[in-house]
């Protein structure tokens, strides 16, 4: 039986994947309704900042001078 060390010997890298879980194609119609409407939009995301932030970008919902907050913020508040 070979041990875990020689196992690891020799391996090749044959490849990365990446994956995206893009938001509804509904959802930037419906932030851009409740902004006519009146209704400030806030997004709250579990998501890396830098993923919820061109998110917000592309729903609209991010005006340019924007703030982005993480939890850890969020918990000092």
């Amino acid at each position: 039986i070979t041990s875990e060390k020689e196992a690891e010997k020799n391996l090749v890298f044959i490849g990365i994947q990446g994956m995206i879980d893009p938001p509804r194609p509904e959802v930037k119609k419906a932030v851009q309704q409740c902004k006519e409407a009146g209704i400030k939009t806030i997004m709250i995301t579990g998501d890396h900042v830098l993923t919820a932030k061109a998110i917000a970008k592309q729903l609209g919902v991010l005006p340019p001078n924007g703030k982005i907050m993480d939890g850890p913020t969020l918990s000092r508040l």
